[in-house]
């Protein structure tokens, strides 16, 4: 019966930690966009290529878009904080 338990924890554990795995690469992938998107913000704010002027509705959504990252990222941290803690405790119960 202990065993079972134990194959059980490392099969939870090993869930958690590919879980937790995946949201650190989105929190890197969505931290690499929001810097492209300040990036380009900045450049087309600062003159830039000159290729087009960003209209007044185009700022406002890349506003609104940015003002969401943090709260996702946010969310995307908890996310793998909870699953670090899981993990730890899995690995506790196998010991």
């Amino acid at each position: 019966m202990v065993t079972i338990g134990k194959e059980l924890a490392e099969v939870g554990a090993e869930r958690l930690q590919l879980e937790l795995e995946k949201v650190q690469d989105l929190i890197q992938e969505l931290t690499l966009d929001l810097e492209k998107i300040k990036f380009e913000m900045s450049e087309r704010a600062g003159g830039g290529t000159g290729e087009s002027t960003v209209s007044k509705y185009e700022m406002k959504q890349s506003k609104q878009q940015n003002s969401r990252f943090p709260d996702t990222l946010m969310r995307i941290g908890d996310m793998s904080a909870h699953g670090k803690h899981e993990f730890q405790k899995l690995q506790k119960d196998m010991d």
